[in-house]
């Protein structure tokens, strides 16, 4: 129906390679999506110039949406860092680590590679790096504290952090550029350049 709505999850590698080609998107007039409840696939159909019609059909992953319960009010501790900060800790980690733990002790924040129950530690390669409260813009912690969380998705909030810092930035220095632009205007209209001198009689 019209007002249905349709949650899934793709592999992002399969989805890049359907669209990352801007020569074809050139040809391309009408995308079209389309999911069938009745298999695992998702249709992308590309309707190009002169009735041509591409069509790609990727694969639908399992997956469990989860939701967290919890009040942010409530929280005893409170992190805040720059995301160069994050970035410079999780490049300690291989690209194939699945999940990491933060934890907090004291005026310490420890980063470590999550081990499975029952897995051999012995036989695994334990990764840890460790942060102190000086190096966060913002540090508070009432009492110790762990936390398991995706590390894949920990690279991609600071991705986009690091973006939307860097927005920020381009931004401050536009305005910056505009309060010069304006001071050197107001400059030349406080001081006026006359080349108009008398003669002499």
């Amino acid at each position: 129906g019209g007002g249905d709505s349709v949650t899934l999850s793709l592999c992002p590698q399969s989805m890049l390679s359907v669209f990352k080609s801007p020569a074809s998107a050139e040809r391309v007039e009408l995308c079209k999506l389309v999911v069938n409840p009745d298999t695992d696939r998702l249709l992308v159909q590309f309707l190009c110039r002169h009735g041509i019609t591409k069509t790609h059909r990727l694969s639908v992953m399992d997956c469990e949406q989860l939701q967290a319960v919890y009040s942010r009010d409530a929280c005893p501790n409170t992190l805040c860092a720059n995301p160069r900060l994050l970035a410079d800790t999780v490049v300690h980690f291989p690209s194939n680590q699945e999940e990491v733990t933060l934890e907090v002790n004291g005026s310490r924040v420890m980063f470590r590679n999550y081990i499975e129950p029952g897995q051999d530690s012995h036989r695994t390669v334990l990764t840890e790096f460790v942060l102190t409260a000086p190096e966060f813009d913002r540090f508070s912690v009432q009492e110790s504290s762990e936390i398991t969380f995706c590390l894949k998705e920990l690279r991609v909030r600071e991705r986009e952090s690091e973006r939307e810092t860097e927005r920020g930035r381009e931004r401050e220095r536009e305005r910056e550029r505009g309060r010069e632009s304006k001071r050197e205007r107001d400059s030349e209209g406080e001081y006026p350049t006359n080349n108009n001198f008398p003669s002499r009689a």
